[in-house]
């Protein structure tokens, strides 16, 4: 199994660096991704290139990094996702729709 860990906005992957030695050390590939500066659409062809030949890892994203995770899972075509604190997009809803305020259940 592969564990690949994508940090949060406003983090690095060397806040993974205590997991990532834990799971080494119980026999587990695991990869902590340094995210750079990218449009959205671009993080999952990313992350996919820099763990070549993981083969349908367990993918864990962290905080800001949930609305990220659908398409680091389909692209990586990973076995599970993990949302530890994440943030966690609506269906159907584009990332930068999704911040917008609601007015749905607006008070008049």
């Amino acid at each position: 199994m592969t564990v690949v860990l994508i940090h949060s906005t406003g983090q690095s992957a060397a806040g993974w660096d205590l997991l990532v030695r834990e799971v080494g050390a119980r026999g587990t590939a695991a990869h902590a991704i340094d995210l750079p500066e990218l449009l959205a659409a671009d993080y999952a062809q990313f992350v996919a290139a820099a763990v070549p030949g993981a083969e349908r890892p367990v993918v864990v994203a962290h905080s800001g990094s949930g609305p990220l995770l659908p398409a680091l899972v389909e692209s990586l075509d990973a076995s599970r996702q993990v949302w530890p604190a994440a943030w966690v997009p609506e269906p159907q809803t584009s990332f930068p729709s999704s911040r917008r305020p609601s007015t749905t259940n607006a008070s008049p």
